[in-house]
This record gives C-alpha cells, structure tokens and sequence, in this order.
C-alpha cells in the first residue's frame, strides 16, 4: 500500500489538501507506528475504523498513502482528513461539504490558561462547558486545550495527549488540571490520589448556616444511580467526604455563602451532600436547588483554589496555590446578597488564611 499519491485534487480521489489537517510529528513520535499515533490524537476512533481510515487514504504521511504498520518519523507531516475530526450527517462526505461543515464552537476568548509549564496546565473553566464528552466530540473542553497544545507546543509531539486530572460537572466554573506530559500526569495523579492536595470551592446555597461554627465534616456514602445522571446517598456506596465552612448569609433571601473542601472526588459529591442536608446549591436543576432566589440561573459552585503539598510541589515546578477568578455573574451576587467585604476577601485570594484555619479539621 505504501507509496506516493499526491494530495493534489484529482478525479480519482475527489480530495484535496484543504480537506485534510496536516500535523508534524515530534520527537515523541520517531519510529511509532501510525496507527497508535492516531489512537492518541482521536481516541473515540475504534481501532477499525484507523485501519480503515489509513486504508482509503483520510490517513496520510508525507502526502502519500501507508500501511497501518507504517513507522512515523519526526518532523513526518502527518495529514488527518477533516470527517475523522467532526461528525457529519448521513451521506457521503466531499470537499464541498467540508467547507459548509463547521466544528461547535467554543467560547474561547472565555477559556484561560491560567498556569503552565512542561508538566501541568492549569485551565479556568467556564460554566456551561463539559470537561469531556465523547457524544459531542469538538465541543468540550478537552478538544479546546488539544488545539491550544498543538498550536503552542508543535515540537513536543502528537503521540502524548494531555488529559483532565481532575474533573468538575458542566455547569461548575472554576480550576481543571491538565497534564503536560506523562512524568506530570503520573506525579499530580499520585497527589490526588493520596489526597495531598487542597481543594476548595464556592458555594451559594438555600438555608441559613451558623457563621459562629467552623469546619464541619459531612461524611456520605454515594451510589450512582442506574440508567440516570443522578447520584444518591446510599449504604452501597462509596465514601464520599467534604468539609464546610459558612463564609455569609443572607436572611432576606434565605441564601448562605459556602467554602468547601472535598477530600474524596466523588461524582457530584458537593451537589448531593448538599442537597441531602436541604442546603441544596442555587441553580442546581438536578438536585433540588432549581427554584432560584438569584437573578441568574447558573450553577452557583465554583472550583476556586488549589494547594500543593509543600514538600512535593517542587517536583512539578509549581507555586503553593493556584486559583480561578470568580465569574463575574457570581461575584455580582456576592456582593448584592453578601457584601462588597465579602467580595473583596475573595478576589483576594486568601488561601494561607484558609489553609491555616483548615488544617486542624482534615483528619
């Protein structure tokens, strides 16, 4: 199979090099085969459909057509044809129809790349954005950060991918980790594992809490719940433990200020154990908290700051904390419903103030 076909526009193939995405292959890929390399730039492919793909052509090197064994090299173009990237409707696929065809959008003067080195990138997710979401390919926020991997960091290769080391639900803002590359990935994952990092997120609830108590630990058991996107509290569950701190109240509108740490990462963790008390999170369709005393209809929790262990961070290269700029929609009802005071404190970034007042109820 392997030899020239040129790109050019022919009768034949009915393709142009428009309708392609050309890749250059990094010193990561020297001598991979083709068919991994793909695997790892677009993972929803079934391994089938690579072979297939590379069979007919949408898969090339160097401008001409391959064998699914073939053994990439650097600085290799690596061109990918356009229907592998974006689902497109029954019927067959040409050139014209790529032009009309447009990948979703995202929001990306939005997205921030908050911190970034050769091992850890730190991302300000908007509410409203999935992390990840293999039913809707090109529209979260992990195809945003690929495109911004490739555009930034050209010679570090395709074959490693950067991947969400923590994830939060579509509707939360706030921090998500990506790793930069494997020693990254396999390091900040064993801190999360381990629970060494500090997480910390804002909340606005239903219900008024007692501003004289500290920390409160809240201990459940979660089960996710068959053939349903919710999550339940249930003694066939996993542990599932989170650490509350009242920060404000509003009597008027019968609304509290939270700070939450979460120890485990369970899924929705903050949303049910809130909801499972009655102090359910404003905007929260799902769990009870849709019925909002808020001008917005956004989910009102925000994944605010993260803490470093101080005798690990230096591994990573990274600073004792970092953390997301509260969305403008939740500061504004902060302020409204909590006070300018409140508000300053926040965007001040408290975190030694926190950290130092936490430490004594993370057992």
């Amino acid at each position: 199979m392997e030899g020239p076909e040129s790109l050019k526009f022919t009768e034949k193939t009915g393709k142009t090099e428009d309708d392609y995405f050309q890749l250059i292959a990094g010193e990561n890929d020297n001598d991979r085969r083709i068919d991994r390399i793909i695997r790892k730039i677009l993972p929803e492919l079934s391994l089938s459909k690579v072979y297939s793909s590379i069979r007919k052509g949408l898969i090339r090197i160097n401008g001409g057509k391959v064998s699914e064994k073939k053994r990439v090299k650097k600085d290799d173009k690596i061109s990918v044809h356009k229907s592998l990237y974006y689902p497109y409707t029954a019927g067959s696929v040409t050139s014209e129809s790529i032009g009309r065809i447009k990948p979703p959008a995202l929001q990306m003067d939005k997205i921030n790349v908050i911190f970034e080195n050769e091992f850890i990138l730190a991302v300000d997710k908007p509410s409203g954005i999935p992390v990840q979401d293999s039913r809707k390919p090109g529209s979260e926020l992990i195809s945003w950060l690929k495109e911004y991997v490739n555009n930034t960091r050209p010679e570090e290769g395709l074959s490693f991918t950067p991947g969400p080391l923590n994830r939060i639900d579509k509707e939360t803002s706030g921090l998500v980790f990506f790793s930069g590359n494997l020693y990254g990935a396999r390091e900040f994952s064993e801190w999360i594992r381990l629970h060494l990092c500090r997480k910390f997120y804002l909340a606005i609830v239903s219900g008024i809490f007692d501003l004289k108590k500290e920390w409160t630990k809240w201990e459940d058991k979660l089960l996710k719940v068959p053939n349903n996107p919710k999550v339940q509290v249930s003694e066939k569950g996993l542990y599932a433990c989170s650490f509350v701190k009242p920060l404000a109240v509003c009597s008027e509108k019968n609304i509290s200020l939270l700070l939450v740490s979460i120890k485990t990462g369970r899924t929705h963790q903050i949303r049910v154990q809130c909801g499972e008390r009655q102090h359910h999170i404003i905007g929260d369709k799902i769990y009870g908290g849709a019925s909002t005393q808020l001008q917005r209809k956004n989910l009102f929790l925000h994944s605010w700051m993260m803490g470093f262990p101080p005798e690990k961070r230096k591994y990573l290269n990274l600073p004792e904390f970092l953390s997301a700029q509260i969305p403008d929609y939740f500061a504004m009802e902060i302020e409204n419903n909590f006070g300018k005071e409140m508000l300053a404190w926040i965007i001040n970034q408290p975190y030694n103030e926190i950290i130092n007042g936490f430490n004594t109820y993370y057992i």
